[in-house]
Order: C-alpha cells, then sequence, then structure tokens
C-alpha cells in the first residue's frame, strides 16, 4: 500500500474503462508495471511513469501531480526493460487506445499522433511511459477530474 494516499487521478486508474480498447490497455499494463500485481501500487506506478519524460509537460497541464508521489518508492515496481518485455505482445493494444483518446475527444488529434510515434520509439522507457501518460488522459478524462 502506498504511504501517500491515493489521488484522484489513481482512483481513477483504478476504476475499469468503460472503452474496450483503452480498458484492455489499462488491464494489461497495470498487470506488469509491479511483480506485486497490487492494484493500488500498479497505479502509483503508472502515475509515476506519466511524469518521468517530456510527456509530462502536456499531462501536467491539465492533471496536478500530488506532491511526494513522484519520488515514492514502490518496491515491487518493475524496470522499463521487464515492463516492455511483457507489453510487447500486446502492441495491437496502442493503436486501439489511441484511437479511442481521439475518438472521444479526450485529446486532440495532432497530440494523439504525436503519442503515437512515441509508442514506436526506440527506447523502452519512451514507449511505457507514453502508455502510461495514455491511461491517465483517458482517467482524468472518463473521470471526471
Amino acid at each position: 500500500m502506498p504511504a501517500i494516499p491515493i489521488s484522484p487521478l489513481e482512483q481513477a486508474l483504478l476504476v475499469p474503462f468503460v472503452n474496450p480498447a483503452l480498458e484492455e490497455l489499462r488491464s494489461r499494463l497495470l498487470h506488469v508495471v509491479t511483480s506485486s500485481h497490487d492494484l493500488n501500487a500498479a497505479v502509483r506506478v503508472v502515475v509515476q511513469m506519466a511524469y518521468e519524460t517530456e510527456l509530462m509537460a502536456a499531462l501536467g497541464q491539465t492533471i496536478a501531480q500530488v506532491p511526494g508521489i513522484a519520488e515514492e518508492l514502490v518496491a515491487t515496481r518493475r524496470r522499463f526493460l521487464a515492463i516492455d518485455e511483457d507489453m510487447t505482445n500486446f502492441k495491437y493494444l496502442y493503436d486501439p487506445a489511441l484511437d479511442a483518446l481521439e475518438e472521444l475527444v479526450i485529446l486532440p488529434s495532432c497530440y494523439v499522433r504525436f503519442l503515437r510515434a512515441y509508442t514506436g520509439a526506440p527506447y523502452p522507457k519512451y514507449r511505457m511511459c507514453t502508455l502510461a501518460v495514455i491511461l491517465c488522459f483517458a482517467a482524468a478524462s472518463l473521470g471526471g477530474l
């Protein structure tokens, strides 16, 4: 259990998405980001990942990060390479989730194209942080944040 209370964004990430494409990506990524598969720890890790690259610039304008979350140690957090290896067989989930962001008008087309390019980045950290950003935008929008 995280030491800092669950934030509104994390609470929204705990709720299954109605959209099947976004829900498949959410459930798969939450399953692989920790070794314990604890959902509270997993949503904390996903939020941390979303703020770890320059992708957070747009996210940070939409959703304020709760102080201390980025620095909190999640003991069961897995390395980016391990997460990326597990997600390799699920790349087919990326485009439908991005399409859903666009169709549900969660993000403008230009930003969806930007994120789409990042899902094919040569570095595992960028690919996996992009998935976290996708889920955070979806959770914030669909959760009414």
